[in-house]
């Protein structure tokens, strides 16, 4: 019998069971981790990554002093950026052997594997399902369907197979994530000792100048005084100015002549 008959067979053995639960490989091959459907896990990777990174450099770094804060800059924005580039390229590539990329159809569905007619899915170097001629160290990979060169595992945080073509890329992933999480817990620790034992450091950046007890009394000064508990000029800080008001002097009381009245006077 010819082992590499392309007729598809009828079962598929290959499926695996997960928490008791029987997981088949997909029909169509993924190409790369952003291949449909996304894993959750890479969602709350990016997720986590968008939030850190915000946080960092919107809100904590502007805390440090003036001269820790572009260092924090550079040094936090430069393995930032670098892990942003290597997670994408770990992401984006390939892994799959050189002949499954040359000689496969993504676009057609994988045919079904059967163990009783092949023990096991790679036989004498060749993939009863991918149909190609592989090298030593590939291995068929049940999560994306393909034959994946130098295949070391399947990451559910990048949704792709980490090979030969992407392991350093994936290595440096790792390793930069760890550089920058050890950043912004020294940026962290920074502020939290800072803020126990001296608040007033904190707030030397303008975009925290509402924190400071100097700024907000003049912003009090000049709100009325039923709003100066809320921080913030009052609606009369507003209005242009008025001329102050002077009250007219009342016109004077004509005095009295021989004991009389100013009407008995006015009768004569």
């Amino acid at each position: 019998m010819d082992t590499r008959s392309g007729s598809q067979c009828s079962v598929t053995p290959e499926a695996i069971l997960n928490n008791e639960k029987l997981v088949l490989p997909p029909r169509i091959s993924r190409v790369n981790g952003w291949s449909l459907p996304l894993h959750y896990f890479q969602v709350v990777t990016w997720a986590v990554f968008v939030g850190l990174s915000s946080a960092t450099f919107g809100i904590f770094i502007p805390f440090l002093p003036h001269a820790w804060k572009y260092i924090a800059y550079v040094v936090t924005g430069g393995i930032f950026s670098f892990h942003l580039v290597v997670h994408l390229i770990a992401s984006c590539i390939d892994p799959a052997d050189s002949n499954v990329r040359l000689m496969k159809n993504y676009s057609q569905p994988m045919p079904l594997f059967d163990r009783s007619k092949h023990a096991h899915v790679i036989q004498n170097q060749f993939c009863h399902l991918c149909k190609v001629t592989v090298n030593k160290k590939t291995k068929h990979c049940i999560s994306c369907n393909k034959c994946v060169s130098g295949f070391d595992h399947h990451c559910k945080w990048i949704n792709n197979c980490v090979g030969s073509r992407n392991y350093w890329f994936f290595f440096s992933t790792v390793a930069s994530a760890t550089a920058g999480m050890l950043c912004l817990i020294a940026i962290l620790l920074y502020v939290l000792v800072q803020y126990l034992v001296n608040p007033g450091v904190l707030r030397t950046d303008p975009r925290y100048e509402g924190a400071d007890p100097d700024s907000r009394d003049h912003r009090d000064a000049r709100a009325p005084a039923g709003l100066s508990w809320l921080g913030a000029p009052g609606p009369a800080a507003h209005l242009p100015h008025l001329p102050e008001y002077v009250p007219h002097p009342k016109p004077p009381i004509p005095p009295r002549l021989g004991g009389q009245s100013c009407s008995s006077y006015t009768s004569t």
